[in-house]
């Protein structure tokens, strides 16, 4: 080890309790993602099991046609992509059986290429799909939508970020690093 070259990552993991906990990141031009994109984080629920769809992550403001893209759990890991930033135009891909034990760690993954989305959950392969809503293209909506950690979206009368979820907020941990 070489404290002048070397870096030490420090495991840390947000925490959400499901009420009005979440992380914003302001839209900017890196996010403006159309075509392939892949999408992942390790996430440990507080429950053995979900009430409701609870979103771990999201480019998704459900008021206003700024939907872009949103992975959830409830029984199962779902992904949604819109082609033109409404539910009519949409690709929604949702794991086959369900999922276990997910008060444990697990890594959640979605990739969208090319008009298929295919959902990972720990490195395999639970679902697959091109099967769409509507006519949403191969291309992702690229609105101006805020990227959200722990839930989404929803504007105010001025366009001001007022709410998330609409108890949809997540409840649990969503593992990060620091260095």
């Amino acid at each position: 080890f070489n404290s002048s070259s070397d870096q030490i990552f420090v495991p840390q993991a947000l925490e959400f309790d499901g009420t009005n906990d979440y992380v914003v990141v302001a839209d900017n031009s890196d996010f403006n993602i159309t075509n392939n994109i892949t999408v992942g984080c390790w996430a440990k629920s507080d429950s053995s099991s979900l009430g409701a769809t609870e979103v771990l992550m999201s480019k998704f403001n459900d008021d206003s046609n700024k939907r872009e893209w949103l992975m959830s759990l409830d029984t199962k890991i779902n992904f949604t992509v819109s082609g033109d930033g409404t539910w009519g135009n949409r690709l929604v891909c949702t794991q086959n059986g369900t999922l276990s034990k997910i008060n444990e760690w697990h890594h959640y993954a979605a990739t969208y290429a090319s008009g298929t989305i295919t959902l990972y959950v720990d490195g395999s392969v639970v679902a697959s799909t091109t099967t769409s809503t509507g006519s949403p293209g191969t291309t992702i909506f690229n609105g101006d939508a805020d990227f959200i950690i722990g839930g989404y979206g929803t504007e105010g009368v001025h366009g001001q970020l007022i709410r998330l979820g609409s108890g949809r907020d997540y409840k649990g941990k969503i593992f990060t690093t620091h260095g």
